[in-house]
């Protein structure tokens, strides 16, 4: 995706001075095009946590204040150059346009139907899930668009456990966390970054 590199070269600097805050790791000069050269996060003892395992409520936390920022840094830089962040922010993946987006879908519903159908009094839903597809397709792209009456920011748009990376004290305490992995940065809602980390990342804490 062409549109990383410019996140890390182009926008993540201006929202780094903007909160006093670092979103992810520093981005070298890389002489192929669109290529990326990033920091080595490791040796400043930064880590990828196990994607198997969910992560707890201390975590979650550091997260959430993270992603307040960089939403925030967002809003705040659009008032400036809005051309700019809808342009890095339109949405790529859950659009009708997409090559991928409608067979992943349909193929991502088959198999939540497949697991419904194995459990005891969920027919009727699978029947349901299954006549349905077409509007579920429709009503995703659209929850994705920029909302006309609401709050809009760049969101992550991936924003799971697998990219981040997470810093630890010596007693094991986490310190901070970096993103990384802007593909698929989006100019929506903030609750779409919000309720994806939830559900994809936080333990029941």
């Amino acid at each position: 995706y062409a549109r990383e590199p410019r996140i890390y070269k182009e926008l993540l600097p201006i929202f780094n001075k903007l909160v006093s805050c670092e979103f992810g790791p520093t981005f070298f000069h890389c002489p192929i095009k669109d290529g990326m050269v990033l920091k080595d996060m490791k040796e400043e003892g930064y880590i990828m946590c196990d994607k198997f395992k969910q992560l707890d409520f201390s975590h979650c936390k550091l997260v959430f204040t993270k992603l307040a920022k960089f939403h925030a840094s967002s809003v705040a830089y659009y008032h400036k150059n809005p051309d700019l962040v809808r342009e890095l922010g339109e949405d790529t993946m859950y659009t009708t346009k997409s090559e991928l987006f409608v067979p992943f879908t349909k193929t991502s519903l088959k198999c939540f139907g497949k697991v419904l159908s194995e459990m005891d009094g969920c027919e009727r839903i699978v029947e349901w899930l299954t006549s349905r597809k077409d509007d579920f397709i429709k009503s995703i792209a659209d929850i994705c668009q920029p909302k006309s009456n609401g709050l809009n920011v760049l969101n992550h748009g991936d924003l799971w456990v697998n990219n981040m990376l997470f810093k630890h004290s010596n007693s094991g305490e986490v310190e901070d966390v970096k993103f990384i992995d802007y593909q698929l940065t989006r100019w929506s809602s903030p609750v779409q970054d919000l309720l994806y980390f939830v559900w994809t990342s936080a333990n029941e804490e």
